[in-house]
């Protein structure tokens, strides 16, 4: 096996398995207690704390141990604008960031905070310069990752703690240091940062366990309340063989020797990678332990997939967000092709050249040939889309209703792990009874749903809402239907049979990608839910925004620029007392953005429309 994933999650070293296993085996007290088992615990407690805070150059009372990386994230992000919300709503951060920083901004964003996204250059690096434009007299927090995870771009931390200290002096700074920590050299004193966030099983410790440094002298609301571990900011028992396996791992790591190993196994990679006709390389000043390239042509499970048939394991994009397209490479601007035909490959002290000609030579010997369709169906040139009508059924099963020939339809509704797919009789309204009329749309709906199971490869939980049948012989006959309809099916299906409330319940394995995750992406808007926020909404939020920006001393008259549709109800809005003149403006673009501006003096666009004068 050749393991080529590690920034997804590194293999735990001996180090860490010794600690893991004496503290789950003989000192296995909690560090709460106060007698002698109790306090052995303690001793190992304080020990393990030592060796992270080495690792990050920090002081011991200064590093919070936590469940992972993510937490940690949730917990600086949180925890900074719940403390400074009365100073500002603004956050910088940037559009490369992990779904630990990415969904939290989201979550703030619906609570009235402004946030300002960061775009990448064409190698995915973020600049000062980008920075110190953003930043403005109610920012309160800056969070940039060091490095990111899927194209190894490492960024000017320490710099852009500097421009935020003199642009922003009041707004806290926070970087996700998962990818960095102990792959790039930094101490937290120098590195000048509020917050860094660091995960246990980036370094060959065990998944689980997490760590944020907090600078001196930083107050921060608890993250968890309860028995007031961890100094009262995260509160719970702690997990004693995780953080004694982080704090052995981070004692048995020379970082300087690894870092030099793997960026001579990188550079290496990227030398004998580019001499590959039609791979693309992506990124240029990359950590040393990341490489991420193309095969455009490709898709990354195939790639994935073809590699380990030969032991080989490497990834797509992040670890974390399998199945869709990588938010990271499409804020750098690559085109489809590009980002569909993306891998990572990563490495740890552990892997050898070896494994670097393994991963080459898989290529060169042509088990990942560039060329993996046919385009025509003839020699006339007939597209074999065109040639076989492919499209239609491929439209047809990327929509939540299907249609049965006796009028009747299927609903379908995704969850992580769940499809829930509803029978409905629809314009079916023939029978002698409704009986009849529910069997034959069961019938007719078992049937096709055997087929879009295998057309959009669900796989998982899948739970069908059948039309109610009171007979148990039409149950079992739909059942037996049901069952012949999957035999054609290349994976495993289990059928577990239909409920008192009419549910059928059923397990499908799925190998691949699902259909509308590969062909589909979430909608940019709504964020996939399916709804938008109502004009009235929209218009009121940006009437909010113009009083905070009133608020905060910000000289008007403002002119918000909006969605046609909110601009008309805007306008028809009254001025909000003691503050300046607003203007709406109908400047299109999505429906759910908005954008205050300050024009000078005799700059008001003449199409703006001023809003009702308080009566």
């Amino acid at each position: 096996m050749i393991y080529l994933d590690n920034s997804a999650t590194t293999k735990p070293n001996a180090a860490c398995v010794q600690a893991m296993t004496r503290l789950l085996c003989d000192t296995w007290g909690n560090p709460s207690s106060v007698h002698e088992l109790g306090i052995a615990a303690e001793r190992e407690l304080k020990n393990a704390r030592k060796e992270v805070a080495a690792s990050l150059g920090a002081e011991p009372d200064r590093v919070f141990f936590t469940s992972g990386g993510t937490e940690a994230d949730n917990w600086a992000i949180f925890s900074t604008c719940e403390r400074l919300k009365k100073r500002g709503n603004h956050i910088v951060t940037t559009a490369v960031e992990h779904h630990a920083v990415l969904h939290p901004m989201k979550a703030l964003e619906a609570k009235g905070f402004e946030v300002t996204y960061l775009q990448p250059d064409h190698d995915g690096n973020i600049t000062v310069e980008e920075l110190k434009k953003a930043l403005r007299p109610d920012t309160i927090l800056v969070s940039v990752m060091m490095v990111n995870n899927e194209t190894g771009a490492v960024m000017p931390i320490a710099d852009m703690v500097k421009a935020t200290r003199r642009a922003a002096p009041l707004a806290l700074f926070h970087t996700d240091a998962v990818q960095g920590f102990l792959k790039v050299p930094f101490r937290a004193k120098a590195l000048g940062a509020d917050m860094i966030s660091v995960s246990a099983h980036k370094i060959h410790a065990a998944k689980g366990t997490g760590a944020l440094y907090i600078r001196p002298g930083l107050p921060l609301p608890a993250f968890l309340n309860g028995g007031g571990q961890e100094s009262n900011y995260r509160s719970g028992t702690e997990n004693m063989p995780g953080i004694c396996g982080f704090g052995a791992a981070c004692a048995d790591t020379d970082a300087k020797a690894d870092i030099a190993r793997m960026a001579q196994l990188r550079d290496l990679a990227r030398e004998k990678l580019s001499g590959i006709d039609g791979l693309v390389l992506i990124g240029s000043q990359t950590a040393p332990h990341i490489v991420n390239l193309s095969l455009p042509g490709l898709r990354s499970q195939g790639i994935i997939n073809c590699l380990q048939s030969d032991g080989i394991y490497v990834s797509a994009g992040s670890a974390c967000s399998k199945g869709h397209r990588s938010h990271v490479l499409e804020a750098m601007h690559l085109s489809p092709a590009v980002i569909d035909g993306s891998i990572r490959v990563s490495f740890s002290r552990d892997n050898t050249e070896a494994d670097v000609d393994a991963l080459c030579q898989a290529q060169k010997d042509g088990r990942l040939p560039l060329q993996t369709h046919i385009e025509y169906a003839d020699e006339q040139k007939t597209l074999l889309f065109d040639a076989f009508n492919l499209e239609t059924p491929i439209d047809k099963a990327l929509k939540k209703r299907v249609w049965l020939p006796c009028g009747g339809y299927l609903i379908f509704d995704f969850a992580e792990a769940l499809t829930v797919i509803d029978v409905n009789s629809g314009k079916m309204v023939t029978g002698k009874s409704m009986e009849e009329t529910a069997l034959r749309v069961n019938l007719e709906a078992v049937k096709e749903l055997a087929c879009q199971l295998r057309l959009r490869d669900v796989g998982g939980i899948v739970i069908v809402d059948l039309i109610d049948m009171e007979k148990d012989k039409n149950r079992q006959a739909v059942l037996a239907a049901l069952k012949d309809a999957v035999k054609s099916d290349r994976m495993p299906v289990k059928i577990e049979g239909i409920t008192r409330l009419g549910l059928l319940e059923m397990t499908r394995k799925r190998k691949g990608e699902q259909l509308r995750r590969a062909l589909r992406t979430t909608c940019g808007v709504c964020s996939g839910s399916g709804e938008l926020l109502c004009e009235e909404e929209i218009a009121r939020r940006a009437l909010r925004q113009a009083r905070r920006m009133a608020l905060a001393g910000q000289r008007g008259p403002f002119v918000i620029c909006l969605a046609e549709k909110a601009a008309k109800v805007l306008a028809a809005m009254p001025q909000p007392e003691n503050c300046p003149p607003v203007y709406a403006l109908a400047s299109g673009g999505y429906r759910e953005k908005f954008s205050v501006i300050q024009p000078g003096e005799g700059e008001i666009p003449e199409q703006a429309a001023a809003l009702q004068t308080n009566k």
